[in-house]
């Protein structure tokens, strides 16, 4: 009966934290992921992946623009980035945004009215 119990427990308990457990066991790496936003704009709406894979927008932003911020990475595991960005004037300006991690661009992208680019990064990229 105690056998049975403790595994009950330990099952139960793995439900409950597998982001914990996942953590103990599977290794992480850390990478800087950046985004960089440039172009003849005079001003962009930007939508973006931030480090807890929250979709932030910043309304309003003058060029150039750029952000950095750490992002873990599970074992086996995926971040998102991604990025986006509109031209808020007229259609002739251009636009370009670039995905870099560890200081490498993975995605670039450029358009006339709004430009956009997504990119997985693995744990062992």
């Amino acid at each position: 009966m105690g056998k049975k119990l403790v595994i009950i427990s330990v099952f139960c308990l793995f439900l409950s934290s597998c982001d914990f457990l996942a953590s103990v066991f599977l290794d992480s790496v850390e990478k800087i992921i950046g985004y960089k936003v440039t172009g003849t704009a005079s001003s962009v709406t930007i939508s973006y992946t931030n480090s807890n894979g929250n979709q932030v927008t910043r309304n309003n932003v003058t060029l150039p623009w750029e952000t950095t911020f750490p992002g873990t990475i599970m074992e086996h595991g995926t971040f998102w980035a991604s990025i986006s960005a509109t031209n808020e004037g007229s259609i002739v300006n251009n636009v370009t945004v670039r995905i870099y991690v560890d200081g490498e661009v993975l995605r670039s992208n450029s358009e006339n009215f709004t430009a956009s680019a997504s990119v997985g990064v693995r744990y062992d990229d």
